[in-house]
C-alpha cells in the first residue's frame, strides 16, 4: 500500500512539473498551472505555514473585536448610520444557524456600554492599541505572504491604520446603506413582482449581490494590504476564489456545524462561544489562502519552492551568482535594457529574497553596482558591473556567494582547524584557482555570445 501511494504521488508530481507550460495549449496551460496552485497551497496548509498565521490573526481578533465595532459605531453614530452595524454582523454570523441573533446581541451589548468619552488617556489607549495591533498584524501576514521584509515607513503605517479605524466603517457601511436602499426601493419591489423577472431579482439579492461584496472586500484587501504592488487582475482573482470558499464554507457549516445541537448539549453555554471561535478561525484561513492564491497568480515562480526565507545553498547559489552576472554583464556588453530584481527574479525562476541575498552579497564583494534611476520619479533599482567584466574572474564570483558579505551578517564560527581537512581545503582552493583564477567574466560572456562580443568595442570606445 506504501509504494502505490508513492507511486501515486510521484505520477502526480510529474504531471504538475514536468512540462514547460510555455509549450502546452492555453486550456492546458491553465489546468497545470491550476493543479500546481492547489499543491502548493495544499502543502502550504499541510505544514502549517498558513495556520501558524491564522490561529494568531484569530487571537488578536478576539482581543480587538470590541474596541474595533466601539470606534465603528461611534464613526457611523455621529454620521446617523448606527443601525446598520446589526445587519452586518447578523450576515457574518449567518453560519451559527439560529444561535447567530443572540450572539449578535450579545456583542452590540459590549459594544454599546463602552462610553469612550470616560476611559480617560490610558484607556483609550489601551483600546487604540488593541484595534492598531490586529492592522498589524494583518498587515504583517500578507507581507510575510507576499515574502516582503520591507515594512512600510511609521508614517504611511499610522495614516494606513487611521485610514481603516475611521474610513473603513464608513465605506463599508455607506455600500452596504446604499445596496439596502436600492433593494427597497418602490421601483425595485415593484420590479420583483413581474413573474420570471421577480426570480431573477430574487436570485441577485439573495445569492449575487451579497457575493460581489464580499468579492470587492476580498480584492479590496489584496490590492492594498501587502507592501508591494498587486495587479487587480490577480487581486479580483484571488478575492473571487475566496469568495466562493467564503460562500461555500459558509453554507456547509451552517447546515453540519451551526445547525447541530451537539455542541449545546455538551459545552451547555460555552457552545455559542466555540462555534464563533471555529468560523472566526475559518474565516481568517480562507482570507489567508485567498491572499496565498493571489501570491502565486503574481509569482508562479514561488510554486514548489521552499518555504519563503529559505536561503539558496551549494551548488544552487554558485549557480544563481554566475547566471545574474553573466546576465548583467551580458546586457552591459549589448547596451541593453539593464536588469532589474524583478527581471532577474522571472528570469531566473528564484524567488526574490534569496535571490536578493546573493546580489547583496556579490555588491558587498566589490562585482556587481545598484543604480537608481529617479528623475523626479521611484524606479526600481538596477545592477551594473561594479568594474571591467574583463577584470573580474569567475573564482571572484564563486568566492563573493560563498562568502556572507551582507551587511549584519553574524559572525563567522571560529572552528577548531583539523590538519587533514584543513590540507583538504587548500587543495580545494588551489584546483579552482588553477581552472578559473585567470577566465574572466567578460571573457566567458564574448565567448558565448557573438553578439556581445562584436558591440563590446564599439561601446567601449
Amino acid at each position: 500500500m506504501a509504494d502505490f501511494w508513492t507511486r501515486s504521488f510521484r505520477r502526480l508530481e510529474r504531471a504538475l512539473w514536468g512540462h514547460d507550460l510555455s509549450k502546452l495549449p492555453r486550456w492546458h496551460a491553465a489546468a497545470v498551472r491550476t493543479g500546481q496552485i492547489l499543491w502548493a497551497l495544499s502543502i502550504d496548509l499541510y505544514e502549517g505555514y498558513l495556520t501558524r498565521r491564522t490561529t494568531s490573526l484569530v487571537y488578536t481578533t478576539l482581543l480587538a473585536m470590541v474596541p474595533l465595532l466601539a470606534f465603528g459605531f461611534s464613526v457611523l453614530q455621529a454620521l446617523g448610520m448606527h443601525d446598520r452595524l446589526r445587519p452586518l454582523l447578523l450576515a457574518f454570523l449567518e453560519p451559527l444557524g439560529s444561535q447567530r441573533e443572540a450572539f449578535t446581541e450579545r456583542i452590540l451589548d459590549f459594544v454599546g456600554n463602552i462610553e469612550v468619552g470616560v476611559l480617560g488617556t490610558l484607556g483609550l489607549a489601551f483600546l487604540l492599541f488593541t484595534v492598531g495591533s490586529l492592522i498589524y498584524k494583518i498587515e504583517s501576514s500578507f507581507n510575510f505572504i507576499w515574502d516582503i521584509r520591507e515594512a512600510r515607513s511609521w508614517p504611511q503605517s499610522l495614516s494606513g491604520y487611521l485610514s481603516v479605524v475611521f474610513g473603513g466603517p464608513l465605506l463599508v457601511f455607506t455600500a452596504t446603506g446604499l445596496t439596502d436602499t436600492v433593494l427597497k426601493s418602490d421601483w425595485f419591489q415593484a420590479l420583483g413582482g413581474i413573474g420570471p423577472l421577480g426570480l431573477i431579482l430574487n436570485f441577485l439579492t439573495t445569492l449575487v449581490i451579497p457575493f460581489l461584496l464580499v468579492v470587492a472586500v476580498f480584492t479590496f484587501l489584496y490590492r492594498l494590504i501587502p507592501n508591494t504592488h498587486v495587479p487587480l487582475r490577480n487581486a479580483l482573482l484571488g478575492g473571487v476564489l475566496a469568495g466562493v470558499l467564503w460562500q461555500v464554507s459558509g453554507a456547509i457549516f451552517g447546515t453540519f456545524v451551526g445547525g447541530s445541537t451537539r455542541y449545546a448539549a455538551i459545552y451547555s453555554g460555552f457552545a455559542i462561544g466555540l462555534l464563533f471561535m471555529i468560523w472566526l478561525y475559518l474565516s481568517w484561513l480562507i482570507v489567508l489562502a485567498g491572499a496565498r492564491i493571489t501570491f502565486y497568480l503574481q509569482h508562479p515562480e514561488y510554486l514548489g519552492q521552499p518555504e519563503p526565507g529559505t536561503a539558496l545553498r551549494g551548488r544552487q547559489r554558485r549557480n544563481a551568482g554566475l547566471q545574474a552576472m553573466f546576465l548583467i554583464t551580458q546586457a552591459f556588453f549589448r547596451g541593453d535594457q539593464t536588469w532589474t530584481l524583478e527581471r532577474l527574479e522571472a528570469r531566473m525562476g528564484i524567488p526574490r529574497n534569496p535571490l536578493k541575498a546573493v546580489l547583496e552579497d556579490l555588491e558587498a564583494a566589490g562585482l556587481l553596482a545598484i543604480t537608481r534611476q529617479t528623475h523626479g520619479l521611484k524606479m526600481p533599482a538596477t545592477y551594473l558591473p561594479a568594474k571591467d567584466p574583463d577584470r573580474i574572474t569567475v573564482k571572484a564570483v564563486l568566492d563573493g556567494v560563498a562568502v556572507a558579505f551582507s551587511p549584519g551578517a553574524p559572525a563567522r564560527y571560529q572552528l577548531h582547524p583539523h590538519p587533514a581537512v584543513e590540507e583538504l581545503l587548500d587543495r580545494a582552493d588551489q584546483a579552482l584557482e588553477r581552472e578559473l583564477g585567470e577566465v574572466t567574466l567578460g571573457s566567458v560572456v564574448k565567448a558565448s555570445d557573438p553578439g556581445a562580443a562584436a558591440e563590446e568595442p564599439a561601446k567601449a570606445g
